[in-house]
């Protein structure tokens, strides 16, 4: 929920009685709620559409369409948004139905009165709270052992990589004493080195970018961090004439941050972010930070290219990248970086709109 004591509600019932009954009720209740009203299916596909609501109450005779197919929109528009189900008269194969396809409650109109109803949502909304925090912790998790397994992968990869690259290399510098006067031969010897130098640096930068299991939390004001970041990204903004717009809605935000790597991974959005900037005549980077009350959230925002649709889903892998000159390590190692603080890092982007990036740190 947006506001943890603000509980917003989607009630959808074509019979006016019957919303305010429901209204009364729950102005019974100690919730403290904000209730918006769906007289019918096509205004609750309107309102779905366009806001984001903390609970659905629905009737199940909706005219010529039914509570099942509010269900199953609500569910399509997000899967832990609650749901419960009124009917005017008791049926247990609705009962079933209604509980099979994701329902969090059934109430028979007349029987339930101000205090079913506020359980039923209470109920409702913390069930759905816990599945979406189970859920993502799965998915922490999975990503977690993902990139302990990849750096695995790698620290064996640059290990049979690396001892042949450096006999090369000590190979090379052997043979350029053999013939120092061998113009010709110590250009290709040198075409060698550069190469293998540039391997090498390759597997060092792979290696770097899951190598952050090692953080070193202290709790620091991450405002700080932020406008510190700023400054060392300073030239390569005023290259582009990149205007910054900060908004925070606090000057202080303690959290417990590993400082230097935070800032390799805000570094390695931003850069992207600049170079993703065409040259035109307003070229804007928004940095968004926002505290709730269990969480922070930094959004970082261009008015760039966008990322293209094709690599749009894979843009946290290594070498994903859509640059001629990129490595495709910057946001596989901003992700890690974020991971490690147990924190999310999530994108938005529109071809020729721009790009947002979305981390969000539990307090």
């Amino acid at each position: 929920m947006q506001d943890q004591s603000l509980v917003k509600i989607l009630l959808v019932e074509d019979d006016e009685d019957d919303y305010m009954i429901i209204k009364d009720y729950l102005s019974d209740t100690f919730l403290s709620y904000e209730i918006t009203w769906a007289i019918n299916f096509e205004s609750f596909i309107t309102h779905i559409n366009q806001t984001s609501f903390d609970l659905v109450i629905t009737d199940y005779i909706l005219g010529f369409t039914s509570g099942i197919e509010v269900l199953k929109k609500v569910k399509e528009a997000n899967p832990y948004t609650p749901v419960i189900i009124l009917t005017g008269n008791g049926n247990n194969n609705i009962d079933i139905e209604a509980m099979k396809l994701g329902a969090s409650d059934y109430l028979v109109k007349g029987s339930f009165n101000a205090t079913s109803i506020e359980r039923a949502v209470r109920y409702a909304i913390e069930r759905a709270n816990s599945a979406k925090i189970t859920k993502e912790n799965e998915i922490y998790q999975n990503t977690i052992n993902k990139i302990v397994s990849t750096d695995r992968i790698v620290r064996m990869i640059a290990h049979e990589v690396k001892n042949p690259l450096t006999n090369i290399l000590l190979c090379a510098e052997q043979m350029k004493e053999f013939l120092p006067d061998n113009e010709e031969f110590i250009s290709y010897i040198e075409i060698v080195e550069r190469n293998s130098n540039r391997i090498n640096q390759l597997i060092v930068n792979l290696m770097d970018s899951t190598r952050f299991g090692d953080m070193k939390l202290k709790e620091l004001n991450l405002i700080d961090v932020i406008k510190e970041t700023l400054k060392l990204v300073e030239d390569r903004l005023n290259l582009k004439s990149v205007k910054v717009i900060e908004d925070y809605s606090h000057q202080i935000i303690w959290l417990p941050l590993d400082s230097e790597k935070l800032k390799i991974a805000l570094i390695n959005i931003i850069i992207n972010a600049i170079e993703a900037i065409k040259e035109n005549d307003s070229p804007i980077i928004n940095i968004n930070i926002e505290k709730l009350p269990h969480l922070v959230s930094i959004k970082i925002k261009d008015n760039g290219t966008g990322i293209p649709d094709e690599i749009k889903d894979k843009i946290f892998e290594p070498f994903c990248t859509s640059k001629v000159k990129g490595s495709g390590l910057g946001l596989s190692s901003a992700q890690n970086i974020i991971l490690w603080h147990k924190g999310k890092i999530e994108v938005n982007s529109e071809p020729n709109v721009g790009t947002e990036f979305t981390i969000t740190f539990l307090t």
